[in-house]
């Protein structure tokens, strides 16, 4: 809503309603608004665009008090619903890969259940998607070599889709390493 009053030699008022309250503008002319063109030009330029951005600025001010609260939260990452075991053979200087399918996005947890001989070999782990013939480690990789134990050996969380545990011999390896390693996932 603006309401104004104009008269020579009187004073501007002019106020804007917004949704949070009331903004109040006043003005103040000592001349009419011709003379100010001829005596003061700067100021009727100057004016005439507070005139133009008032109403502007105002209209953003009252769009930018949004009190409303919407709360928007991700998703939470599925949780393993299915575990599953693979074993394998890694060649001396070579590796071995196993697919498996992620249902939808969640929380995957991979171990490195058994390996050897000897049974305390490190081994390298990589995580990825698969490709025909390989798995690009394109999701994590171990180069430094894993012990075969209980524990997890990572916890990642993956969108849907087919990925694949690349088990492989850093250089340790004397012979072919049996091994076993589990992945959970939704």
């Amino acid at each position: 809503m603006v309401a104004q009053s104009r008269q020579p030699n009187a004073t501007f008022f002019s106020h804007f309603a917004v949704p949070s309250g009331t903004l109040r503008l006043i003005f103040v002319q000592t001349m009419p608004p011709a003379c100010l063109v001829r005596v003061l030009p700067g100021k009727a330029s100057f004016m005439k665009r507070v005139f133009l951005v008032v109403p502007v600025l105002a209209a953003l001010t009252a769009g930018a008090c949004n009190n409303s609260s919407t709360n928007s939260t991700s998703p939470t990452p599925a949780t393993p619903s299915k575990t599953e075991t693979f074993a394998g053979v890694v060649p001396v200087g070579s590796f071995s890969f196993n697919t498996f399918v992620v249902a939808q996005s969640g929380e995957v947890i991979t171990s490195l259940t058994a390996a050897g001989p000897p049974a305390t070999i490190f081994m390298g782990v990589g995580i990825g998607t698969p490709t025909a013939t390989t798995c690009p480690h394109t999701v994590t990789e171990n180069r430094t070599g894993i012990q075969a134990g209980p524990n997890p050996i990572g916890d990642f969380i993956l969108n849907a889709g087919t990925y694949c545990i690349d088990i492989f011999d850093i250089g340790n390896a004397q012979g072919p390493v049996t091994y076993s390693v589990t992945v959970a996932h939704p």
